[in-house]
Order: structure tokens, then C-alpha cells, then sequence
């Protein structure tokens, strides 16, 4: 296993991508074992971020410094922040998974869904807002007999997350990513079955045609909503809400995707696991290697666009930041 440490970085942009330079930032804690799967933002410009195990801080200086705002001890997965302000979390344990809210910027946090599922060792999962004013949360069970049996569980409160009820089991394996289209449909990524949608606010998912039925490692969205889909080597692109595609994932077929991310500019990053990070501000057209700066010895786990910079969380005891 890789090691479990955390770096913050920051990559100042320049003209020549080859002079792309990933500098260190604040830590979160002071373990030196933070591991950043899930970053996201608040109503009034505050910046979180979980640490795997040790809980989620905040920042309210740009990531330079962090403070513990609760979960403490949490595994947490997925951070999201809907749009009346109100911050979500899911996290796990190998018997019990939850779904975590803070209504007042992360002061306090509650457990407002918590559900038994003994033996359990699927992760991963995402939360979505539809324009129903509902919430709806996606994430991976072990259904058995086998630890390789795996289901997507899907959720929805439509009571701002007082209470949830699921609506939907998806026999095909793990969540890789859950976006809403410009035309309200919800695309569900599985590694199983390829990509699922729904046209109804997820009271039901059926397959995307559109796109074959593989290992979907991430969907995203851009600002000027175009969308990405990830297979195991790379990006697909769809200008068309996904009833098309475009492969934009010319990397490195040798090697596998790790994490991608869309900036607020729409500018792309994408890890494979050649040890490699990828940049592309011509939706994929082009690639860049831009690893100078980031250690040796880590690996980044997540992506997110915040006061126009793209943060990543590292196995390395903190964050990366690019400028634009």
C-alpha cells in the first residue's frame, strides 16, 4: 500500500505548461498522516476538507491554515455543499454507513441518516442536489456472498436531509461519480455497468446507450456544462448532455486513471497511476505533464476548484493549488 501521508501544493500557471510548479501549503493536522479524499466549500467562502480518519477541518484563509470542525475519527469519502448552505459528508465503517450534515458552516455536525451493513468493505459515494429542492446520495455496499459483490445504494431526502429513504439498489458495483446535466438528467457512474441516468430525479436509473458499459472511474461537469466521463484510461467527452461522446483521453494506455478534475475555468487535471499528473486547458485536446513539485512518495486523491485555484489533496500530509 502507498503511504498514507498528506502534501499541500500550489501550481502557478504559466504560458509553457512545462514550467508548471506544484508548491506545498498549509497542513491540516499536526499527525503528519492526513490523507485528502473530499474538499468543498461553504456558504460564506469557507474551505473544507477530510482528513481520512482524523476528521474535517476548515480553512478561512485559503488553505494556508485549518482548524478541526468535527467528525473526528471519520472515515470520510465525499463532501458537498448544497445550495441553501447546508454541508454534507458520508462516511463509513467495515458495519455502519452515514450521512453526516452541518447546517451552520461546520461549527456542528449531525448524523441525520445512519444505516447497518455488517461486513461492508465497499467505499466511495457522491451527493447531488436536483432542481426538485431534494437530496440524493449514492454510495457503494458489499450485498455479498463475496467481498467482490458490491451494489449501488441510492438515497433521497426531500426534506433538506431530516430524513432519507433509498430508492434505489444498482447491482453494478462501486460509484464513480454522480453529476446533474444541463437537462436535469442524473448520470451515475458504476464499475460495473458503465454509466446509469435518470430522468426523474433518480426514482429510476436505466443504462446510457451512449456509452459502453465499462469501469467508470469519475464523471464531471464543467462550467459551461460539458461533460466528462472517465473509463480506466482516461476522459470522453460530450457536448450534448451525454447522448454523444468523444474520446479526449490520449494519455497513456499502459496505465490506469486515478482522480480527475474540472476547474472553475474549465481547465482539466487528471492522475494516472504511471505516477504521472495530466493538464489540458483545450477540453482535453491536449496534455501536459505537469509533475514538478509534487513528492515523491505520494499520490493525489482528490480535485477541487476554490477563490481560482485548483486544490488536490496528496498522500503526503496536506494539499496542492494551481493559480490561473
Amino acid at each position: 500500500m502507498k503511504s498514507i501521508f498528506t502534501l499541500i501544493f500550489i501550481f502557478f500557471y504559466t504560458c509553457s505548461f512545462s514550467q508548471g510548479t506544484w508548491t506545498h501549503t498549509g497542513n491540516l493536522s499536526q499527525s503528519n498522516s492526513d490523507n485528502v479524499y473530499a474538499m468543498t466549500s461553504g456558504s460564506s467562502g469557507e474551505f473544507f476538507a477530510s482528513s481520512w480518519a482524523v476528521g474535517i477541518f476548515k480553512s478561512t484563509d485559503n488553505g494556508n491554515n485549518w482548524n478541526l470542525s468535527g467528525l473526528a475519527g471519520k472515515r470520510v469519502t465525499t463532501l458537498r455543499t448544497a445550495p441553501n448552505g447546508s454541508i454534507y459528508a458520508l462516511s463509513k465503517t467495515v458495519s455502519i454507513s452515514y450521512i453526516h450534515r452541518s447546517t451552520d458552516n461546520g461549527s456542528t455536525w449531525t448524523d441525520v441518516d445512519v444505516r447497518s451493513f455488517p461486513l461492508n468493505y465497499a467505499g466511495g459515494g457522491e451527493i447531488i442536489f436536483p432542481s426538485d429542492g431534494s437530496v440524493i446520495a449514492a454510495y457503494a455496499v458489499t450485498v455479498g456472498p463475496t467481498v467482490g459483490d458490491v451494489a449501488t445504494f441510492v438515497f433521497k431526502s426531500t426534506d433538506n436531509g431530516d430524513s432519507w429513504s433509498q430508492i434505489q439498489r444498482i447491482v453494478s458495483g462501486f460509484v464513480g461519480g454522480m453529476i446533474i446535466t444541463e437537462d436535469n438528467k442524473i448520470l451515475l457512474g458504476t464499475s460495473l455497468g458503465g454509466v446509469k441516468y435518470s430522468t426523474n430525479n433518480g426514482a429510476n436509473f436505466s443504462s446510457l446507450t451512449s456509452f459502453p458499459p465499462v469501469f467508470i472511474a469519475a464523471i464531471l461537469k464543467a462550467p459551461d456544462n460539458t461533460i466528462y466521463v472517465s473509463d480506466a484510461f482516461g476522459l470522453n467527452r460530450s457536448n450534448d448532455n451525454g447522448n454523444s461522446f468523444t474520446n479526449v483521453g490520449v494519455l497513456n494506455f499502459t496505465s490506469y486513471l486515478g482522480e480527475a478534475g474540472v476547474s472553475s475555468n474549465g481547465e482539466l487535471f487528471v492522475t494516472m497511476d504511471d505516477d504521472n499528473t495530466y493538464f489540458s486547458d483545450d477540453k482535453g485536446e491536449n496534455w501536459s505533464v505537469i509533475n514538478t513539485g509534487l513528492p515523491a512518495t505520494g499520490y493525489i486523491k482528490s480535485f477541487y476548484s476554490y477563490q481560482g485555484k485548483m486544490y488536490a489533496g496528496t498522500s503526503n500530509s496536506g494539499f496542492i493549488f494551481m493559480t490561473f
